[in-house]
């Protein structure tokens, strides 16, 4: 072989060799690549699972077969009580009234207005007035807010009067359709819902935009002949809404399914509450409200949600006052539920081994962690009295029970409501 023959030998080789180390490189980066695209992809799919996508099934007849007491101090860390100030601008004792709690503030939905007090239950004002003008409401079907911004919105029917939250007017926003409550979102959306009373009704739920326009609707699909006649009938223990992390949840009481909004800004399936054969059937809904009729739907059960990260708590009740009435913890970890309890009495849950008082579920959740429950003044001094009274032995926090009784021994019948939050532990 001559030297230039091993000359270009060599000079092949390096090139060979050059290019062998740019083929390894490429396919190291496009292994990283691939590997990065993976979790990203299970990143993505992880959100889709835990953002209300996930369409499980909670099956209410298996859970109706499991029963457990659960301990208060089991789930939660700490109870507060909150005495709402009672003064002339802000007594409230009617029943059936909403309380919403936020980081700083209390506000209620009264007959008398929107009432807005500080976390620790002092007074701060009246948001709006009543009256039939601009800026002004007659009554109120709904109060929501966003708290990144500040803002709370107050539906009324032909109108949603949106306030910051130190009291100040920000806007109006006509409605034209006329719907049981409207909702708002973190992102300048709404839902509403209607309740199907007449027959005609179109829809349930719909996503809307701040024109009021209609991004995506559940259908209604119960249908019957309009005789100008309308079937309704409320119950106070039932929420059509309800907040769980950054995303609001909603469900009627006839249907199985609860709802969400996907970040394509549709309307979607949640997860399921499948009360088989305790749901009532159509051909028996239009006696709810009926006197007469009542007595056939004691068999069967309507659905009430409430959610934190963990648990989903399910409150399952007759139709009939004399029917059957269940609290249900879902366990969201692990897929499984379990009757925390089954008794008729109103002040029913887990069994309060706190501070001895009463036993408690939740009416409503604020931020996944605090759980609270409104009680007439009056019903809070007796019940709690009462309960006290067992000296119950396996009270973990006795410092709390004396804080407890002091709390009661301060109050009177004529006082406003009182607010007692459950922290859940993390």
């Amino acid at each position: 072989m001559g030297m230039n023959t091993l000359n270009v030998y060599k000079k092949q080789l390096n090139i060979m060799d050059n290019y062998s180390l740019r083929v390894k490189r490429c396919l190291k980066t496009l292994v990283i690549l691939l590997m990065v695209a993976s979790v990203i992809l299970g990143c993505k799919q992880k959100s889709k699972k835990t953002d209300g996508n996930k369409s499980s099934v909670i099956n209410i007849e298996n859970i109706l077969n499991s029963k457990k007491e659960v301990k208060l101090s089991e789930i939660a860390e700490d109870i507060e009580y909150i005495k709402l100030e009672s003064t002339k601008e802000s007594l409230f004792k009617e029943r059936g009234t909403t309380i919403h709690m936020t980081a700083e503030y209390i506000f209620v939905d009264s007959y008398g207005g929107v009432l807005q007090f500080a976390r620790d239950g002092k007074f701060i004002r009246k948001i709006g007035n009543q009256g039939k003008g601009p800026r002004e409401y007659v009554y109120v079907s709904a109060i929501s807010f966003n708290e990144q911004l500040g803002h709370l919105y107050i539906y009324a029917p032909s109108k949603i009067l949106i306030y910051s939250f130190n009291g100040e007017f920000i806007k109006e926003i006509k409605v034209h359709d006329i719907y049981s409550q409207v909702i708002g979102l973190n992102d300048g959306l709404f839902v509403a819902w209607t309740y199907v009373s007449y027959g005609y009704e179109k829809n349930i739920f719909l996503l809307l935009n701040a024109n009021m326009d209609t991004l995506s609707s559940v259908k209604n699909y119960f249908k019957w002949q309009q005789n100008g006649v309308g079937y309704r009938i409320g119950y106070s223990d039932y929420h059509e809404f309800h907040q769980s992390g950054d995303r609001m949840f909603f469900k009627d009481m006839y249907t199985d399914t609860v709802y969400t909004v996907s970040d394509e800004l549709k309307i979607v399936p949640s997860y399921y509450v499948n009360l088989g054969k305790y749901k009532i059937p159509e051909s028996r809904r239009l006696y709810v409200g009926l006197k007469a009729k009542m007595k056939l739907l004691k068999e069967y059960l309507w659905a009430n949600v409430q959610e934190s990260d963990k648990y989903v708590f399910i409150n399952a009740e007759s139709y009939v006052n004399s029917g059957g009435k269940y609290l249900l913890l879902y366990n969201k970890e692990n897929s499984s539920g379990f009757v925390v309890s089954d008794s008729p009495n109103k002040f029913s849950g887990f069994t309060n081994d706190i501070d001895g008082g009463l036993d408690f579920w939740p009416g409503a959740i604020y931020d996944d962690q605090y759980m609270y429950l409104t009680i007439q003044a009056y019903e809070f001094i007796e019940a709690t009295t009462e309960a006290l009274k067992h000296n119950k032995k396996d009270i973990i926090n006795p410092e709390k029970q004396k804080q407890l009784k002091n709390f009661v021994n301060g109050l009177s019948d004529e006082d406003n409501p009182v607010v007692m939050v459950v922290t859940l532990k993390r």
